[in-house]
């Protein structure tokens, strides 16, 4: 069964909502869309929520399995961070300004984050990211955030760091 909740703050408030929805996403809910609007003369943070039940024995089974990752990771990150599942192998990249422990994928699955490499990717329209990531090829791509072009990855093993291939 599907359930839909929807999180309302004034925008005074805007840690409180941040809790309020991390709360929301760490129990299982998965955030939909999120916005700012007018409400009755002020300002007011909405995220728009939904969650699919399952069955109760297998999420205790997944949250088990899942248990010894959420105490392995101690280090929290945030900013720009280019994560891959452990479970799926899905690259996801995103922006977080609360600092994280651990990543959920669309499929469900929390991947711990430790010990993530840096990555300067520099495009050839000019543009330059910074991110952090958990992937271990010794290459991968990346798509610019600007022109789109795939920006190829090399890891520079010294300082654990990949840089752009050229």
């Amino acid at each position: 069964m599907r359930q839909i909740k929807t999180i309302t703050q004034p925008i005074d408030k805007a840690a409180e909502f941040d809790d309020e929805v991390n709360a929301a996403l760490a129990d299982g809910w998965r955030l939909q869309h999120r916005q700012t609007m007018s409400f009755r003369g002020s300002f007011v943070f909405i995220a728009y929520m939904d969650k699919n039940d399952r069955d109760p024995l297998e999420a205790k089974e997944e949250d088990e399995a899942q248990g010894d990752d959420r105490e392995e990771a101690t280090e929290t990150y945030k900013g720009f961070l280019y994560i891959r599942c452990d479970k799926c192998g899905t690259d996801k990249g995103f922006y977080t300004k609360n600092p994280i422990r651990r990543f959920r994928c669309d499929c469900g699955h929390f991947t711990p984050l430790h010990n993530l490499a840096h990555v300067n990717a520099s495009c050839e329209c000019g543009q330059a990211w910074t991110y952090r990531t958990n992937i271990l090829d010794r290459t991968f791509s990346i798509n610019c955030l600007e022109c789109g072009t795939p920006i190829d990855l090399e890891l520079h093993p010294r300082d654990n760091a990949y840089i752009t291939m050229r």
